[in-house]
């Protein structure tokens, strides 16, 4: 069972990653080589989420992209904080 919670925090961890890319539109730890930006993740320093510009996506990225996996958050939560962010469509009805 501890390999499917991993997996599980991995996951989650990835998805972060993806979701900072698109919402920033760069490469993550772009500028650095792997051993580099594995040693930046192993002395805590992760992506810079001031670049995110939109609240909720910030707090949802920054819960996947938690350096201690314990931390991260669960696959359940990721999908609760998905469903509380507006789509493009409930956004333009707002204006």
């Amino acid at each position: 069972m501890k390999e499917g919670v991993e997996a599980s925090k991995v996951m989650v961890f990835r998805l972060g990653l993806i979701l900072w890319e698109i919402e920033t539109g760069l490469v993550p730890f772009g500028e650095l080589d792997a051993v580099n930006a594995h040693r930046n993740l192993g002395a805590g320093i992760g992506l810079p989420l001031h670049k995110v510009s939109d609240g909720s996506m910030r707090e949802l990225i920054e819960g996947c992209l938690q350096i201690d996996a314990d931390q991260r958050i669960t696959l359940q939560q990721v999908l609760s904080k998905l469903d509380e962010i507006p789509t493009l469509n409930e956004i333009q009805e707002l204006k």
